[in-house]
């Protein structure tokens, strides 16, 4: 006779093969591209000194609490079989709707990912050419000038040439002629646009008709990169880099990527931060590193203020540790109970602020105030979020002895902290399939892998498009604060204060301190929300509606987010799959309208469909989705619940009479 409880347990499932492996992939997961490039871009564009303030305040009391409820809710579903979060929140909740929310612990780190590994690729490329000294010698008297003829450099890797506007009416011929040159300066003035002796246009205003734009833009002749082939080259080299170690497994494949890449990615980090250090003045220059220190670490308390400053800091915290992804959740869940997570995941935390603050804020920063001065350092930061990185800092070691190899080694530890921590991102789908839909862990890589290099193609075929942009503000942005909310509502208000105090502190090697159970109770979904109304109130209705979007990109944000919601509703209907025998009654249109809602809201964003102004056509639908819907459930509910006996309706007494 077989056990019965045995039979009840779940599956084996995968396991860590030791602490210290786990600690490094679990790093490897934070430490990522946001600590060495997003963190100096926002702290540099946000006023160096007045950003670490609400920074350090963001990591107390939202990181470290975040991180403690990942890695709780992570490790309490994986006791029960479930990796990801559609399970764990279905055994949470007991509520046939809550598993649904989960699916935010599944397509979001995977759209993440879609875009990331294709920036990933840049920095494994531009190593490649630090190394073989292809941007050693650009053109430029002055700092200044070849930093942004290095701007060029990866503009056109990227595939986006220069360009020029010219006058609509300007002949084709001399149209040829200018795609022939390579230099704004060498193009005719009289063919080029002028807003103040032709006319201002925005190219982002519905009401203009599209055919009277006075000027057209043509792509002037690349200078360092021909064609496309090889940044795809270099996507592919990445891709699948990527899939080999996950195909490995979690403790041959990730767990031995961690140890090995983590230790170089330091190594690289405090070799850069010596070098940087011993920069002092440089030639030409009035600035010094000294004052980059000053910049970054000189509190500005006068722009505390602004509301700006505070969210971005708040951003960067959930960027830079990989909360609301559902990564951390699928690292712990293959954890047991013996297995101590709160040391852990504190020690994660370190590790992460340490590449971050330390390194990375000794390093991009000092550097630039050094070379370009603190206004024109702040200007690069805010004129992109890959500036400072990759069109500051090699122009900067092109400069000093020996700069080949410093470029190689902060390419190269930027590759390292990108691949540890994209492979976090595409496992949740991953571990899903094989948990829940019982897929074996090759095909369920293989699966998530064609599925990702179709979805691919959009950022790197269409970055110029602003696809990349579009799906970072969604999946990387905006919706992991509301998935982190739902975290913790559910672990710590639905399955209770005590209980997920309890779940925490099994195998524990420290105790958390009681008041972080109250900062996690109240200051900390308070926090989040509060975030998340600033963000809807400042950027939500503009963002919807593509206030601002140039009329010739909108199409391609259209498709992007349809893409997305057409994805997320595959992953939808798998959850119905899985779980429709623990809700019977459930119907299969249920995760259908939740992603038909959305579209059709989707439908009617786009600004001026169907000749109705978008505010109200939005007005109609979402009024029409709501009366439906109730009018849908009401209509269920009355047709399914039996009469009761004291209901005095006479063609229902007549029926039961005749009955009897």
């Amino acid at each position: 006779m077989p056990d019965k409880k045995a039979a009840q347990q779940p599956p084996a499932r995968e396991h860590w093969g030791s602490r210290i492996g786990l600690i490094l992939a679990m790093a490897g997961n934070a430490v990522g591209l946001g600590n060495f490039l997003r963190f100096p871009t926002q702290a540099a564009s946000n006023g160096g000194g007045a950003f670490m303030i609400p920074y350090f305040i963001a990591l107390i009391f939202l990181g470290i609490p975040l991180m403690w409820v990942e890695w709780g809710i992570g490790r309490f579903g994986g006791a029960l079989g479930h990796g990801t979060m559609p399970g764990t929140f279905h055994k949470i909740v007991k509520n046939r709707w809550a598993k649904y929310l989960g699916v935010f612990g599944l397509v979001l780190s995977f759209f993440i990912a879609v875009y990331y590994v294709f920036i990933e690729s840049w920095t494994l490329s531009f190593a490649y050419f630090s190394a073989t000294g292809r941007y050693a010698h650009l053109e430029g008297e002055t700092y200044e000038a070849r930093s942004k003829e290095m701007g060029r450099f990866l503009s056109e890797f990227q595939g986006i040439p220069p360009k020029v506007k010219l006058l609509r009416d300007t002949p084709r011929d001399d149209l040829a002629a200018v795609r022939s040159m390579t230099e704004a300066t060498q193009v005719p003035a009289s063919f080029v646009y002028d807003a103040d002796r032709h006319g201002t246009w925005n190219p982002a205003d519905p009401s203009l008709d599209q055919e009277k734009c006075p000027y057209t833009e043509v792509s002037l002749k690349a200078k360092y990169f021909p064609d496309f082939s090889l940044t795809y080259f270099f996507f592919l080299v990445a891709s699948a880099a990527n899939f080999y170690f996950l195909y490995r497994g979690l403790s041959a494949g990730i767990e031995q990527l961690g140890k090995i890449g983590m230790p170089i990615l330091f190594g690289f980090a405090v070799v850069l931060a010596f070098r940087v250090l011993t920069f002092g003045t440089p030639a030409g220059s009035a600035w010094s590193v000294a004052d980059g220190f000053n910049f970054l670490w000189t509190p500005d308390f006068s722009q505390l203020g602004r509301s700006a400053v505070w969210l971005a800091a708040a951003g960067q915290i959930f960027f830079t540790l990989s909360l609301g992804t559902g990564a951390i959740q699928t690292y712990a869940s293959y954890l047991s109970k013996k297995d101590d997570i709160v040391l852990t995941g504190l020690a994660t935390s370190a590790l992460n602020e340490f590449a971050e603050v330390i390194l990375g804020g000794t390093i991009a920063i000092p550097a630039a105030v050094a070379f370009f001065g603190k206004e024109a350092t702040m200007g690069i930061a805010r004129s992109g979020s890959f500036n400072l990185g990759f069109q500051a800092l090699p122009m900067i070691f092109s400069q000093i002895s020996l700069g080949g190899f410093f470029g190689f080694i902060w390419f190269g530890l930027l590759f390292i902290a990108g691949i540890t921590s994209s492979v976090a991102l595409l496992m949740p789908p991953i571990a899903f399939l094989k948990d829940e839909l019982k897929i074996s862990h090759q095909k369920a890589v293989l699966g998530i892998g064609l599925v990702y290099f179709i979805l691919a193609h959009g950022p790197v075929l269409y970055l110029g498009q602003g696809v990349l942009d579009e799906m970072d503000y969604w999946a990387g942005t905006f919706l992991l604060v509301v998935f982190a909310l739902l975290e913790i509502v559910v672990f710590i208000w639905i399955l209770g204060p005590a209980a997920s105090w309890k779940e925490m502190h099994y195998g524990a090697d420290m105790k958390i301190p009681r008041v972080f159970q109250f900062i996690g109770k109240f200051i900390t979904p308070t926090y989040i929300f509060a975030i998340l109304l600033a963000w809807a109130f400042q950027n939500g209705w503009s963002t919807l509606i593509m206030d601002g979007v140039p009329i010739a990109n909108r199409p391609y944000i259209w498709a992007t987010r349809l893409v997305m919601m057409l994805v997320t509703g595959v992953f939808l209907h798998l959850i119905y799959y899985r779980f429709r025998d623990d809700d019977p009654e459930e119907s299969p249109w249920v995760p259908a309208v939740l992603w038909i809602a959305p579209l059709l809201v989707h439908v009617a964003a786009y600004p001026g469909l169907l000749s109705i102004h978008t505010n109200a056509l939005l007005f109609v639908v979402c009024s029409w989705i709501f009366v439906i819907g109730l009018a849908s459930y009401c209509m269920n509910r009355l047709l399914n619940v039996p009469p009761k006996r004291h209901d005095d309706f006479p063609e229902e007494l007549a029926t039961e009479r005749e009955e009897r």
